[in-house]
């Protein structure tokens, strides 16, 4: 009879020191806070979002979702160095911020531009080109390299590819005419705080 007890009672210490040890606080996910799932805008997701989108479920409707950007980053914060020397052309085209240049590039030869990400979530890449080229990217925060990749092999033609520069300071893209006599390439960069 005590044996019985004496199990029972550590069934019960055991569940008990589970229940204790059982966070009290918020949530503890690894994941940061995302204020596009925050449905209800309160500061936090739970189940009251979760219930919402729930019943929402199988509708459809227009995707476009009003947003108002109150903390745009300023032109000055934003600037690409090192263009080669051609045709310039820099402006806001579609509430983004776009620079472009047209220029050539020996067989061989490289060009490196840095482009200053502070505040932005994408740079966006679109170029046409006579022939295929390779890039090299490296990001970095305060002057640290956190990542780099390359060679990329880019297309003849026209194309576009996205970057993530979310939470960097600077990107570098080196291009290299590794496949024509000379390159020539019309070359834009677009850069945004919100996702294309």
């Amino acid at each position: 009879m005590n044996g019985r007890y004496f199990i029972v009672g550590c069934l019960i210490g055991a569940l008990l020191a589970v229940i204790v040890y059982v966070p009290l606080s918020g949530s503890e996910t690894a994941f940061p806070y995302d204020p596009w799932a925050d449905i209800n805008d309160d500061g936090k997701i739970d189940i009251r979002d979760i219930a919402y989108v729930a019943a929402q479920f199988g509708t459809y409707g227009d995707p476009t979702k009003n947003v108002t950007v109150t903390n745009w980053p300023l032109i000055q914060n934003v600037n690409v160095t090192n263009w080669p020397v051609s045709t310039e052309e820099s402006k806001i085209v579609w509430g983004h911020y776009y620079w472009r240049r047209t220029f050539t590039l020996p067989l061989d030869e490289t060009w490196t531009f840095t482009n200053r990400t502070a505040g932005y979530k994408r740079m966006l890449m679109v170029w046409t080109a006579d022939s295929g080229f390779l890039i090299w990217v490296k990001y970095y925060i305060a002057g640290k390299l956190i990542y780099s990749e390359g060679p990329i092999t880019m297309s003849q033609g026209s194309g576009l590819t996205t970057f993530n520069v979310a939470n960097t300071t600077e990107i570098k893209i080196t291009i290299k005419n590794s496949y024509s006599e000379e390159l020539s390439i019309d070359l834009a960069i677009y850069v945004t705080a919100s996702d294309p």
